[in-house]
């Protein structure tokens, strides 16, 4: 038996299952967070790794946040495992238990990540043009309820579990969204991607010098997505040509030609 401590909340969760996959012993998982609505999500997401036989998670709000979690050996004659010794498989084969899926090619659109009360989103504006302008068919998931009546794609907003959204988008031809959890499934089963992230120590954490690194085809702070809703020219960055070709050569040899910024409306 072998216990690990850790911490973090989603996409933390699913790093440590693309670790805890190559552990053949069974296993106790200690995961300490705050965020109490994510508990049973949590769960879940653990349930990919079937020698997890105790899983407890532990509310930090009620412990000091400066927590050595290297210090934390809850089980007499237990050594813990820490979350750099173990080492990562980028790209495990979990088994999703979802509904059926698409057939036809399509792309993945996660409009909103993280917690309800975060701000940071792809704008309706952005994903009206995207469904506009893209080859493939536009299959949107997550939970923000302000997205839920988008016409034009296939909408899935509130209606898919965790599960059934991993399985979209590891079947998906290309994913965009932000950097978190659904952007690490996408990576993790060789999708390419379009991702906003919020702080560049996570890109170098979790992204770059890694094998993931291949299937970021176009990676944006979210300071410049906010640029691209004033300026085409880093709207068109952000879409990628060879998903929005048409779209994007037409706007830029206007662009060129005429050499000023150009505003969308």
């Amino acid at each position: 038996m072998r216990l690990y401590n850790t911490s973090g909340t989603l996409g933390d969760t699913f790093v440590n299952c693309c670790k805890l996959c190559n552990i053949k012993e069974r296993i106790i998982v200690n995961h300490y967070q705050k965020h109490k609505n994510f508990n049973k999500t949590i769960r879940k997401i653990y349930s990919l790794i079937p020698n997890i036989k105790e899983l407890n998670i532990i509310n930090t709000s009620k412990i000091d946040n400066n927590l050595d979690f290297s210090t934390i050996i809850s089980l007499p004659g237990k050594f813990p495992l820490e979350p750099d010794e173990i080492k990562m498989n980028f790209f495990p084969s979990f088994k999703f238990k979802s509904k059926p899926q698409y057939k036809f090619p399509y792309i993945a659109l996660q409009p909103k990540s993280g917690r309800e009360e975060q701000k940071k989103e792809i704008s309706l504006k952005t994903i009206n043009k995207i469904i506009k302008t893209s080859k493939y068919e536009v299959v949107l998931i997550g939970t923000a309820k302000k997205f839920g009546n988008i016409k034009g794609c296939i909408n899935l907003i509130n209606k898919t579990s965790i599960f059934d959204a991993f399985c979209l988008i590891k079947n998906a031809k290309y994913f965009i969204g932000f950097f978190g959890i659904m952007a690490m499934v996408a990576l993790s089963h060789r999708v390419n991607c379009n991702f906003i992230y919020n702080y560049k120590g996570e890109m170098k954490l979790r992204v770059y010098g890694t094998p993931w690194e291949k299937y970021c085809k176009k990676i944006v702070s979210y300071k410049e997505y906010i640029d691209s809703q004033n300026s085409l020219k880093y709207y068109a960055k952000f879409l990628n040509q060879y998903i929005f070709d048409k779209f994007y050569k037409i706007e830029q040899l206007r662009m060129l030609s005429n050499n000023t910024r150009f505003r969308l409306k």
